[in-house]
């Protein structure tokens, strides 16, 4: 078999374990970091080394129902798409957290634009332009949007700011 047959299988299982089992990003995230990982290695060793290491006393499996093996060749498979698993939390969590630090940046920067007297306008100008920002007014409502955050404000342009602060640093809080 070629090296891309090989790999066409690991993304099928890849999107079993998704579409079949429920395990999707929302459920990996769920689990530890490393977690998933320690199920693939488990699947990559053989099954006598796993059942005498579990004589030994030590349980490589990391999740609380039994592990469910297969022929040798279809838990290589399982192991590999459950290292893809891994990766994909590992990104995930990175995107999390540079979000993070991209709210983080433009809350400090907002809050000492205002602070140094800047108007409201002056800063939403300067977000939208250098910080990919927008601004919507429609119906008597203020709609700023930055870093994938949206705040909805009638009470004017400082307020809309002061608003999506309060709910950056919110969020930055929750993660």
């Amino acid at each position: 078999m070629s090296a891309s047959s090989i790999v066409k299988e690991i993304v099928q299982e890849r999107q079993r374990q998704i579409e079949d089992e429920g395990y999707d990003a929302h459920h990996d995230s769920l689990h530890d970091p490393d977690v998933i990982a320690t199920g693939g290695a488990f699947y990559a060793l053989p099954e006598e080394t796993t059942d005498w290491v579990k004589a030994k006393g030590v349980d490589l499996w990391p999740f609380d129902d039994q592990p469910k093996r297969k022929d040798r060749r279809r838990d290589l498979i399982r192991a590999a798409s459950m290292i893809v698993a891994e990766i994909e939390q590992l990104d995930d969590t990175k995107k999390k957290s540079d979000r993070t630090v991209t709210l983080k940046a433009n809350v400090e920067r907002i809050k000492y634009a205002l602070e140094k007297g800047q108007t409201a306008a002056a800063v939403i100008d300067v977000m939208v332009a250098e910080h990919g920002a927008s601004i919507v007014f429609g119906n008597g409502t203020y709609h700023f949007r930055l870093a994938g955050l949206t705040v909805t404000r009638t009470a004017g342009k400082e307020a809309v700011l002061k608003g999506w602060c309060a709910a950056a640093t919110k969020k930055v809080e929750a993660a």
